[in-house]
């Protein structure tokens, strides 16, 4: 029965989520829940087709074990590429809650996906997607894991344990704001390498506790206004330092890029408590 129980897990997984050194050593109870999820499995089999019960069980595990590791997050954000068609992507993230039309180029959808983990934007164009941005949000208190750090594409570095400025390198173009939104990022056209698509990489303030970078934005925003190139320079040296909380790829402009943020009361108006 355990041999049957664990062969079960594998195919309603796809044997995708591999046990680590953590998972080995966790206690009985953990192993425990695994296998009442495998029972229920089979009396819903008993009720209806394997494909409903595959579905019903691969939601219920990746439920639970996302409590403790970012496995399942960190396979999705990692399948989304640029050029992906909309509906191939939404398979796996689920709908949009909030959807917005460009008014910069009327032909481009801001397609926002609020988890409990990050923030997802999918910046589409005619159902291709054209640009991605992910921010990762603070963890609730009492979570058993640390906050989500994917990986920031086409870089050795990770969200939040890495800076903007590690993160992206040399780079001289950057956007902020402190009105709407505060936030500061930067970015660079990539190589071949990238497929010569845009990487951003940038902080926000999005449902952070404590935000210590907004006199530094007001800084360097009369420091742009009064283009003072010294001030200028070291401002934003310093606001590169910032750990990272989102990047971005994208076809389309920083600028869009940019406008695609949603402003703190938009935020908070469609996602607080959720």
């Amino acid at each position: 029965m355990k041999g049957l129980m664990e062969f079960i897990l594998q195919v309603v997984t796809g044997n995708h989520l591999q046990k680590d050194d953590a998972e080995t050593e966790s206690s009985g109870w953990f192993s425990g829940v695994i296998r009442f999820i495998v029972f229920c499995a089979f009396l819903l089999m008993g009720l209806g087709n394997w494909s409903d019960s595959k579905q019903l069980l691969t939601e219920a595990y990746q439920g639970f074990i996302t409590n403790f590791t970012h496995k399942v997050e960190d396979k999705t954000i990692a399948n989304i590429h640029i050029g992906n068609y909309l509906k191939y992507v939404e398979k796996s993230v689920g709908m949009p809650q909030v959807i917005k039309v460009s008014e910069r180029q009327n032909d481009l959808e801001y397609r926002y996906y609020k988890k409990n983990k990050y923030l997802l934007i999918l910046i589409a164009q005619e159902q291709r997607i054209a640009a991605m941005m992910l921010h990762t949000l603070p963890t609730e208190e009492g979570a058993f894991v640390d906050r989500f750090n994917p990986s920031i594409p086409f870089t050795d570095h990770k969200l939040v344990s890495s800076s903007i400025d590690e993160a992206i390198g040399s780079s001289n173009e950057f956007f902020f704001d402190n009105h709407n939104l505060a936030y500061f990022m930067k970015s660079k056209q990539m190589s071949a390498k990238g497929m010569g698509h845009y990487l951003i990489v940038g902080t926000t303030e999005y449902q952070e506790p404590e935000l210590t970078i907004k006199g530094k934005l007001d800084e360097l925003e009369e420091a742009s206004m009064l283009e003072e190139q010294q001030d200028i320079a070291e401002l934003t040296t310093g606001l590169s330092q910032q750990p990272s909380s989102f990047f971005g790829v994208s076809e389309v402009s920083p600028e869009i890029v940019a406008d695609a943020l949603l402003t703190q009361y938009e935020f908070n108006a469609y996602f607080k408590g959720k």
